[in-house]
């Protein structure tokens, strides 16, 4: 009776494993396919912000020129744009000297290949975050719903403009995926290794790493995944030290150089505003220590950790909609949250998500009958406003849930 019980369970699994396979082969031909577009045209080819980092990281290796000298950036600019072009900042290398152990292999390369590789590579990056949170929350838990997911995913506005502009967002992505079902199975010390990789763009991801760390400090056994992200980071600055030696110094000089893109993306002097942002910010790391001893996975845990990606978002100035492709992974355990614990809520929650999704699409296509540029400013408008506002909206009653609970195996 048990042999036959176990062998109907092999026998309902394998029609699914060969369903994610071929979902999984079908995703790489796209990938694919979009990388090989992409790479195709010229413009797109250097406007990408992967070739303002290699082009810096192979003056490195060819000259050791500094990463952070302007230089690097009015060159890049040049060859992009021809002559007479003025130097803007968001050419220079405004990122932690670490993210070489992602660029330096590339630099060895020509241009071309270096970007396709990259351009297929940020896509992967994307899925494996999602991939590792899904299996861990058991949400989406079927074949269908997860293809539906993924395919609204990589079929979104900002999937699109990170994958054409190269970003290096989908490194963060995919260790706070793999952390998260780290942390998940209790193995904190690989939770704090991969979430390392939120620091290579930090800023995008500031505050979900401050709730993380904050939460590791108050069990024992959490400590492990302080260790594990100490000695991954320091191994990470020691490498690019050896390459760069007094990078941190650079780095910090060359982000005091930033205010003219924070001023471009926001309205940095506005009194009113910076005052906003502290107080959510006070506000949320409030909720944060009152939840400080939940689990993973827990509704608590995944409403505090949803907050976190969505005051980053609102408070941390940043030009595109790069940054809120974090939200299709946080979404996975607040949903799957309200699914086994608030279930009357489940169905309006997810169906506002849907929602914002398609109007997202919306104001992307009506601003082209608009005036030039209104479908980036309408789409960013629900994409880094609207999404951010729901999803802190239906994260706090998660905030509040009282006793921390697993979800069930």
């Amino acid at each position: 009776m048990k042999i036959s019980r176990t062998s109907s369970r092999i026998m309902q699994q394998t029609p699914q494993k060969q369903q994610l396979f071929l979902l999984a082969f079908v995703g790489l031909i796209f990938m694919l396919g979009l990388a090989f577009t992409f790479n195709r045209e010229q413009f797109i080819r250097y406007k990408s912000d992967f070739f303002q980092r290699w082009y810096a990281t192979t003056k490195l290796l060819e000259a050791g020129r500094n990463l952070y000298d302007d230089q690097n950036g009015a060159e890049a600019l040049q060859i992009v744009y021809g002559d007479g072009v003025k130097p803007f900042d968001e050419t220079n290398f405004y990122y932690p000297a670490h993210l070489l152990l992602f660029i330096m292999p590339l630099a060895a390369i020509p241009y071309q290949p270096a970007h396709f590789i990259w351009t297929v590579l940020v896509q992967i990056f994307i899925v494996i975050g999602l991939t590792a949170v899904m299996r861990t929350w058991h949400w989406p838990d079927k074949v269908l719903p997860i293809s539906l997911y993924l395919i609204a995913v990589i079929l979104s506005v900002p999937y699109f403009q990170h994958t054409i502009w190269g970003q290096f967002n989908s490194i963060g992505i995919m260790g706070l995926g793999l952390s998260l079902a780290a942390l998940a199975r209790k193995r904190y010390g690989w939770g704090g290794i991969w979430a390392v990789a939120l620091t290579f763009k930090p800023h995008t991801t500031i505050i979900t790493l401050a709730f993380l760390l904050l939460w590791s400090l108050f069990q024992r056994e959490r400590w492990r995944f302080l260790l594990g992200f100490t000695l991954t980071g320091l191994v990470c600055w020691g490498v690019a030290e050896l390459a760069q030696p007094g990078w941190v110094w650079d780095f910090v000089q060359a982000v005091k150089g930033y205010t003219a893109v924070i001023n471009k993306a926001s309205g940095q002097n506005d009194f009113g505003k910076q005052a906003a942002v502290l107080s959510s910010i006070i506000a949320a790391f409030a909720l944060f220590w009152k939840q400080r001893r939940a689990s993973v996975p827990s509704p608590a845990f995944a409403g505090c950790l949803a907050l976190s990606a969505g005051i980053s978002s609102l408070a941390i100035p940043i030009i595109g909609m790069f940054h809120v492709l974090i939200f299709p992974l946080i979404l996975i355990p607040l949903l799957a949250s309200y699914q086994a614990y608030r279930s009357r809520w489940y169905r309006p929650a997810l169906v506002s998500f849907i929602a914002i999704y398609f109007l997202g699409w919306l104001g992307f296509l009506g601003g082209f009958l608009a005036a030039p540029g209104m479908h980036i400013i309408w789409s960013e408008t629900i994409n880094k406003i609207l999404l951010p506002l729901l999803v802190i909206g239906w994260a706090l009653p998660l905030c509040f849930v009282s006793r921390p609970r697993h979800l069930p195996e």
